[in-house]
Parts: C-alpha cells; structure tokens; sequence
C-alpha cells in the first residue's frame, strides 16, 4: 500500500512537473515577431555611398543593442578628411515588433525638443522613399572647440519593426543637403532591397 501511494505521489509530481514545462513553452517570449534571413549589417550603407572626402573609422561596425530600448542594433561611422573631427553616421535598430518599434519612433526620433533650435532645412528635398514613418532635423552646432557653427542633420525613418536613422555634418565641399538626400534613397533601397528578397 505504502508503494503504491509512493508511486501515485511520484506520478503526480511528473505530470505536475511536465505540466509546468509545457505551459512554460508555450509562454516563452520571442526576441522577435517576425524570423527575418538577413542581418543587421547587411542593412548598413557602405563607403562608395558617401560623398568624396568621408570615410569608415572602424572596419567593423559598433553594436549598439541597449540605444532606444530596441532589441539589437549596430552603426557605421564615417569621418570627414577634415582638421577637427567630424563625423557622421548610418544606424539600424530593430524592435520586437511593429508596435514597439513605432512607439519608440515617436518617443526618441520624431519629436522636435522645444527650445533647442531644431528645424527642417528649407532645401531640404524628402525623397520619396518606402518608410511607414520619417523625419528630418537640423539644428546649428560646434563641434568641439571650433568657432564656426555648422549644420548637424539627422533622419530616421521606420521600416515595420526596424529604424533607421543617418546623422550628418553638412560642410562646404563635404556633404551637401542633396548628398544627405541621395544618402536617404540609398538606405530605403537597401532596406526595399531586403525586405522583398
């Protein structure tokens, strides 16, 4: 008797126990809604992207996982051949899903912080591009201990669950605002690019 009482309780705690397992399986949170075949990397512009005079300052490109909440991300910096060190760069983040992404869309690159001198340059052309959200930002910065004020630009767009975004110092004869324009329609090729293959 005290066997089988033994054994019921042992049955017991293994179905209680293969009960746990399966419920714990089936609640298991993905990093990610969607299974995508293509890398992060694969979504960076290069360096024959950029005008003449900009080049990579690491081979590799930087992680950035914890920027903006998203669950991965990575940026490729580019540096201008000029005296004080001017930089610009291309990066991707990608989110669980497409609600998450365009929630922190909203919070850290679309809105403009009152009294800091953001604005949209009037030569500023959008290209017609394939985002589901965009927006584009200047404001007059130094860099460093210079003087003279230059333009600091940005845009970043949302493509489903991912954002990107390009940063740009525009300098005489380095990087104009068509440049920065012809910049923005290459990152959506790649990104059309891959989402369709």
């Amino acid at each position: 008797m005290k066997d089988k009482i033994t054994a019921h309780i042992g049955f017991r705690i293994l179905f209680l126990g293969l009960f746990i397992l399966m419920f714990s399986a089936c609640t298991v949170d993905r990093d990610f809604k969607i299974d995508r075949y293509f890398s992060l990397v694969d979504l960076l512009i290069s360096e024959p992207d950029m005008p003449s005079g900009w080049s990579v300052e690491h081979p590799n490109p930087a992680n950035k996982d914890a920027n903006f909440h998203a669950k991965e991300g990575v940026a490729i910096i580019f540096l201008a051949n000029t005296e004080v060190r001017k930089a610009s760069a291309h990066d991707v983040y990608r989110y669980k899903d497409e609600k998450q992404a365009s929630k922190y869309f909203e919070r850290y690159f679309f809105r403009s912080v009152i009294g800091s001198g953001e604005f949209i340059p009037q030569e500023w052309n959008p290209p017609n591009i394939s985002t589901d959200e965009q927006t584009m930002k200047c404001k007059w910065a130094r860099v460093y201990t210079e003087s003279e004020q230059y333009l600091l630009c940005e845009w970043a767009g949302r493509y489903e669950e991912y954002i990107v975004s390009f940063q740009a110092w525009i300098l005489p004869e380095m990087m104009t605002m068509d440049e920065m324009g012809f910049i923005v329609d290459k990152i959506d090729s790649i990104m059309v690019k891959h989402f369709n293959d």
